[in-house]
């Protein structure tokens, strides 16, 4: 279950402020600037949401390892490849996209993994049909062979 509020900061609200400014920590804007700098900007939204701490102190808050939920779904990401920033799993999958995707380039690859998807289904169908039809025909020739 989400919270509603993390140390005063209102969480849709949050999420809402980071949507509503993704021009600000987009790529081209950030590539040049240091961990504690991008931090500061999402310290900016956060106070913007209602966190009555100093910008110093969210963005010492969000660079401390002492985060134990954060650590650990990090951790997670790592042990399975993700190493940077967009990743995104769909269906279990880890798709390889980019941050300056639109909707429209989320919808194709979600089409194509979908298609993915679909041609391995059929494959194992037709897969498990051969193996099938091959048991059928193993069984029949040992029937024969034992005469019964």
């Amino acid at each position: 279950m989400a919270m509603a509020q993390v140390d005063g900061v209102d969480r849709d609200a949050y999420i809402k402020a980071c949507f509503s400014n993704l021009d600000r920590f987009k790529n081209a804007l950030t590539q040049d600037m240091t961990r504690k700098q991008v931090f500061a900007i999402f310290a900016d939204l956060a106070k913007s949401a209602g966190s009555k701490l100093s910008t110093d102190e969210l963005v010492e808050r969000a660079m401390g390892k002492g985060q134990d939920a954060a650590w650990k779904e990090f951790k997670v990401g790592i042990a399975r490849g993700v190493i940077g920033t967009p990743k995104h799993v769909i269906d279990g999958v880890l798709v390889k996209t980019d941050s300056e995707w639109k909707v429209a380039d989320y919808q194709k690859m979600m089409e194509e993994q979908k298609a993915a998807r679909m041609t391995g289904a059929a494959g194992k169908a037709a897969g498990v049909a051969v193996g099938l039809a091959a048991g059928v025909a193993v069984a029949a020739l040992l029937v024969k062979a034992v005469g019964a």
